[in-house]
């Protein structure tokens, strides 16, 4: 094993053409046995003695850089990766582009959905998108009379004396509406620009004759 690193270093001095003098007489004897080569007829670059100790630390430095590198292409040349990246032809793996990126993708509304049933209720009960299974009052209520969309008031009533003009003239400002709302805790207040409610307790709409409010859709975030 080490003979073989002896080689190598030595081709590798042979291939950059730097050697100093010992060496030279090392490849002189190496090749003494080969009758196509005739000893001291390798064009080399001897090193000067000559010259300055920095001079001659630099080249050393370059000589043993240029080596190295040599080295590295050789083992690199030979390892696992390199040989299945080039019969695969997908390239290093820090460079396959076939590599899955995590992109972060915002939040966005895909469809909207209407409640599984429409119900009201007083300010205790919770609001929005009713379900077979939960029931919840719905906050996305809509007048199919007067095309309007309800308002909610929690722990309000509404006074006996609110008619249909006052909603016409005042809905949904609350500023205007408030003379006509008093307080009452667990209450909720509805109305459009033609029809009021005071509830409390869980109400389904469809049992409210006088009324026609429907689930306006409520939107479904992916």
């Amino acid at each position: 094993m080490a003979d073989d690193i002896d080689d190598l270093l030595m081709e590798a001095d042979e291939y950059l053409g730097v050697v100093n003098s010992s060496e030279k007489g090392k490849i002189d004897q190496k090749y003494a046995g080969d009758s196509r080569i005739t000893p001291g007829s390798h064009t080399f670059k001897t090193l000067d003695s000559s010259n300055t100790k920095f001079k001659s630390s630099n080249q050393n430095t370059r000589r043993e850089s240029d080596v190295n590198d040599i080295i590295d292409d050789i083992l690199e040349d030979n390892s696992p990766v390199n040989k299945y990246t080039k019969k695969s032809g997908l390239g290093k793996p820090e460079h396959n582009k076939n590599l899955t990126k995590l992109v972060s993708v915002p939040i966005s509304v895909s469809s909207q959905t209407k409640c599984f049933r429409v119900w009201l209720g007083g300010s205790e009960n919770k609001t929005g998108i009713s379900t077979a299974v939960y029931q919840r009052c719905c906050d996305s209520l809509r007048c199919t009379d007067c095309d309007f969309c309800i308002s909610m008031f929690d722990n309000y009533q509404w006074h006996s004396s609110t008619d249909y003009l006052f909603l016409r003239n005042n809905m949904p400002d609350y500023e205007r509406l408030k003379s006509k709302l008093y307080s009452s805790k667990g209450y909720r207040a509805y109305a459009c620009q033609c029809k009021w409610k005071s509830m409390k307790e869980l109400t389904s709409v469809e049992s409210l004759k006088d009324i026609k409010w429907v689930c306006g859709k409520h939107p479904q975030y992916t």
